[in-house]
Formats: C-alpha cells, structure tokens, sequence
C-alpha cells in the first residue's frame, strides 16, 4: 500500500460515508503543480559542513506563485551567506528542488514543547540579480520586463529568468510586455532558448537586423542553446509542433543544448515525410548537422516516440551509439486503432493549448482566429496556413501508425506512462519488448496524455530525464 500522507476523516453525509479531506500529515509542498518532498532539500543542505540544521518550507513568492523557501542554521564557528549556499545547494539538487531563497537563521524558534514553531520563521528575502547592469537600450527593456514580472527590485544581465524563479506563464507575460515596449514581437520561444537579458537581447537585436524573428517551424528548432554538453533532440507529437519542449528545456539540468525536431512541412516548403522511418531518415540528417558523432539523446512523446524509435534504431545500425532514447507516453495500441474523427482547427488549438502556453481556446474558432490567438499570446508569427498544415499532420498521424512495425532497436528504453487518462498502466511500456534489445524502465507520470509536457507536469518529468541524462544533482537528492 502507498501512503499518500493525506488526512482525512470519515463523514455522514445524507445516509453515505464520504471522506472529508483535512490536509497533510507531513511537510509535503505543492510547487507549479507538483508535489516537493522537503525532506531531499533539507538532507542535501544538512549534509554541507557549514549547515548544522536546515528546513524547507512553502511560500509565496515574488511572482505570487508557490515557491520553495529553505531556513538553516550554521555549525559552530562557521558563517553562512544566502546566496552562495543557494548556488552550491543548485550543484546538488535536480532544478525543480532548488529553493528561491535561503535565509540564515540566528536561531530555530521553538514551541513551548520544543518543536520547530513554522509561523514564527522570517520572512523570505528573495535576492534580485546582482551582475552587470545593462548597457543598451534593448537589454534596458528586457532586465525591467523581468523585474516587473517577477517582483524584483534588481535584475542582472546575466541572470537567467527560471533561476529567478520565472515560469512559462510568466515567461508570456515578459514577452507581451516587451513587444509591446519595443514595438516588435518576441516569440515566448526565444526566452526559452535565451534566458538571460544579456542573450535575449542580442536575439531580439539579431531579428530586428535579419527584418524577422527566428522561425519557430524551423525543422531543427533551438529551445536551449547553452552548455557543452550532447544535446539532446526532442521530437514532435503529431501536430508536428516541438514548441511543447520548451518549457522541458528550461526545467531540465544546465549544461545540456536542446532541440526541437519538427516537421518539415509546416513551413510549406517542404512536403511531409509519408512514412516513419521516412521521417527518420530527415531527423537523423537533422542531428548530424549538429551532433555528427554520438552519444546521442533521443526523446519523442506520442507519435515522436515512434520516430525518435526509429531514428535511434537507425543510428545504432550505422554504429553510433544512443545514451539515451525516452519515449513519452508512445502506445503501440495506436496502430491498431481506428482513425478518429478528423479535427478542425479550432479543435486541434483547443486541444493543444496547455503544451503551448495558451489559456482555454474555443474549439469553433477558425484558421485565422485560432493563428490571431496564439500570435497574441505567444508572439510568434503563425497564421493561417501553419494551422491548417499542423491539422493535416495531426489528422494524418493515424494513417502513419497504421500496421508500423517499428525496427529492432539494439539500446535501452526509458519510457514515460501518462496514467491520469488509462484504466492499467502497464501495456504501453510492455508493448516495446520485442523491439528493444537492452533495458527498460517505466515511470508513471499522474497526468493525461495530452498534457505531458503542460507547466504543471514539466518539474517531474524533467526529475526523469536528468536522471536518465546522468545528472550528478538529481543522483544526489535521490
């Protein structure tokens, strides 16, 4: 049996026994939409030589959001300062456990029985950025675009928004503001891959010489670009949008790039790979013109799990070597499936507005109305026609799955099972065992299918992957 650490009580209520929820028996916190286990943020604080106690609490941030708040107390002879044990405490912990502040305590205030007493803990301070000051006018916009967003007194140039605590529905907001102030538009997905005023400045500078923004249908899309690391490439679900990933790409481990896979026709230049290994065949030239040698990352969620499969299958065969290939909820139950009533537009948009940022969108808007929406709310220059492609796309995907047998994939499997929306649990990952040689691990993941990569799921998916991806700091807390 799991204990959940939930309380509740038996009530009679009209003639039948209802439980009546009266909170948590523990110290567990709900931060964008997951639930924290405190304790992992404490252990790894207790464990530097410096902290002689440590508790982490929630409160509510700058922002107005849920943030994570950690308290400690230094060892004898020692000193302590906020921000630094912060930055060393982020060398420890996967993203989402990292506290937005930390306060030095004198001393632990106690109840009179000698427990920890949690309304007499300070205040947070929540530090602003301290770095260099802005030089042009466009980095100017941006640093108080984000100080205004995230209730900041002072922001750096070189301070990363997610580190400040910003989200992606925050991220909107800076953007709206900022076309607004500049008088041009910046696409949400630029934040995402330029995260510091310094780098987003100089995107928004770059647009404005090139005459255009980048073009977020790109077939390899950039949604993180700092870091050393082997990038990983995120492939597309069946609209043939990757803007999804963005909000993965800026909760996921620093030091690892990350790009969008999309397909090639939603630009209209190109016409759609008419198979899977088709498609794999695209990617892989795709991959190569950044990564030309392994270990390669893989990830694909739906209809991309199929196709990040097959590219993987593909590498291997000529050699190279996969670190990791996850598959996002990709049932192989699909292929045998009828096709479904085809979608309009509206319907596509209304579907898909929680993996692109947008609010509830009515399923009756047309073309025009549905690209107006999504301009308004992330920037980017969609209109009609790139709606009515990614349309095509998503209604095809059927067509695509219909009797595929996938290759032999000579590597090992991570896989993520979306379990909110499905009676057993099991099948999906199950399905792929006469198709992979090596490994394979099932996560379950307490969210619909269709919202994998929505803000609130993001933080714990991102938890799987940077332990998969060999994050010192996720193998740390765990």
């Amino acid at each position: 049996m799991y204990r959940t650490g939930d309380l509740v009580r038996w009530v009679r209520a009209g003639g039948r026994l209802e439980l009546e929820y009266l909170g948590r028996g523990d110290h567990q916190v709900k931060v964008r939409g997951m639930r924290v286990e405190v304790g992992e943020i404490d252990a790894a604080l207790a464990g530097l030589s410096q902290v002689d106690y440590a508790v982490t609490v929630g409160r509510t941030g700058p922002a107005g959001s849920p943030v994570l708040v950690s308290y400690v107390l230094a060892a004898p002879g020692c000193e302590l300062e906020a921000e630094p044990l912060r930055a060393q405490v982020a060398e420890l912990l996967p993203a989402h456990l990292v506290p937005a502040a930390v306060v030095v305590l004198d001393a632990v205030p106690l109840t009179p029985v000698g427990k920890l007493d949690r309304a007499a803990l300070p205040e947070p301070v929540f530090a602003a950025g301290s770095g260099r000051a802005p030089r042009t006018p466009t980095e100017e916009a941006v640093v108080a675009a984000f100080a205004q967003v995230l209730g900041l007194a002072q922001v750096g140039i070189d301070d990363s928004f997610f580190d400040l605590g910003g989200n992606s529905l925050d991220a909107t907001r800076v953007c709206d503001r900022l076309g607004a102030a500049l008088g041009t538009t910046v696409p949400v997905i630029q934040l995402f891959s330029a995260p510091t005023p310094v780098a987003l400045a100089a995107r928004i500078e770059a647009a404005d010489t090139a005459g255009q923004p980048d073009s977020p249908f790109a077939v390899r899309l950039p949604l993180r670009t700092e870091g050393d690391g082997a990038p990983l490439f995120c492939v597309h679900p069946a609209a043939g949008l990757a803007w999804c990933y963005a909000g993965l790409a800026a909760q996921l481990a620093p030091g690892r790039p990350v790009y969008g896979l999309q397909s090639p026709h939603l630009e209209g230049l190109e016409d759609a790979p008419e198979t899977i290994a088709a498609y794999a065949e695209r990617y892989v030239d795709e991959i190569r013109a950044v990564q030309p040698s392994g270990p390669y990352h893989l990830l694909g969620w739906s209809l991309g799990g199929f196709i990040a499969h097959a590219v993987a299958a593909r590498l291997r065969e000529t050699g190279e070597e996969v670190a990791l290939l996850a598959l996002l909820d990709a049932d192989l139950i699909a292929r045998d499936v009828a096709a479904p009533e085809p979608l309009t537009v509206g319907e596509l948009v209304a579907t898909l507005g929680s993996s692109l940022g947008l609010p509830d969108a009515d399923p009756a808007l047309t073309a025009a109305e549905a690209a107006a929406l999504i301009r308004t709310h992330t920037g980017a220059p969609v209109d009609a026609g790139h709606l009515d492609r990614m349309t095509a796309a998503y209604n095809g995907s059927a067509s695509l799955l219909a009797g595929y047998r996938p290759p032999l994939y000579d590597g090992d499997l991570v896989f993520v099972t979306a379990t909110a929306d499905k009676t057993h649990h099991a099948g999906g990952f199950a399905g792929w065992r006469p198709y992979v040689t090596g490994a394979m691990h099932n996560h379950l993941l307490d969210v619909e299918h269709d919202r994998m990569t929505a803000p609130d799921a993001v933080p714990a998916l991102a938890a799987v992957l940077d332990r998969h991806l060999g994050d010192d700091r996720y193998l740390a807390a765990s």
